[in-house]
């Protein structure tokens, strides 16, 4: 069973980390890179903050109601927090 539709997942990025270098090298994570109409101005700095860490394909809108509906299932399950699975 698949509790996620494909593209898109969740991830905290701790404060320490959220200046740290992006896995893909995307267009999308550079800074300014929401501006369509500046794209043509392309920076070399990435986005601010854990956006930096965004997969490339994230316009990906039609897919936000299964997202929703996932994140609710699991709700529903009223999972209790560990603090053993992430401690920090």
């Amino acid at each position: 069973m698949a509790l996620w539709p494909y593209a898109l997942g969740y991830m905290y990025v701790s404060p320490r980390w959220r200046d740290g270098r992006p896995l893909e090298e995307n267009w999308i994570l550079r800074a300014g890179s929401q501006d369509f109409s500046r794209l043509v101005d392309y920076q070399d700095s990435y986005q601010p903050g854990s956006r930096r860490f965004d997969m490339g394909e994230r316009s990906n809108f039609q897919l936000m109601p299964l997202a929703r509906d996932a994140l609710q299932m699991i709700l529903d399950w009223k999972i209790e927090p560990s603090p053993k699975v992430c401690p920090h």
